[in-house]
């Protein structure tokens, strides 16, 4: 008993000694497989953040230039619009209470 119980004392200690070896190996590789792949994933968001920021912030000043450019087009047709509409309204309306003064200058004339 007391050899068998030796033996089976030495087989659990060797067996425990290289089961923690093991683990330890394990876990060493596991985190530094960890590490790098994180470090990695790291890389690639602020890479790809950058980029997106960048992509963004151009489209954003192309955007702004287009809204600013169309809506100065805009003014500027609707003012140039707005002028020429005002002359030939207030061109005809001259011209129209000329020949209706002209006219009712005439109609009171013939009574």
């Amino acid at each position: 008993m007391v050899s068998h119980y030796s033996w089976y004392k030495q087989v659990m200690v060797s067996h425990y000694s290289c089961y923690k070896q093991i683990m330890v190996y394990h876990y060493r590789w596991y985190k530094q497989v960890m590490v790098s792949h994180y470090s990695w994933y790291k890389q690639v968001m602020v890479s790809h953040y950058s980029w997106y920021k960048q992509v963004m912030a151009s489209h954003y000043s192309w955007y702004k230039h287009v809204i600013v450019s169309d809506y100065s087009w805009y003014k500027q047709v609707m003012v140039s619009h707005y002028s020429w509409y005002k002359q030939v309204i207030v061109s005809h309306y001259s011209w129209y209470k000329k020949v209706m003064v002209y006219h009712y200058s005439w109609y009171k004339q013939s009574r």
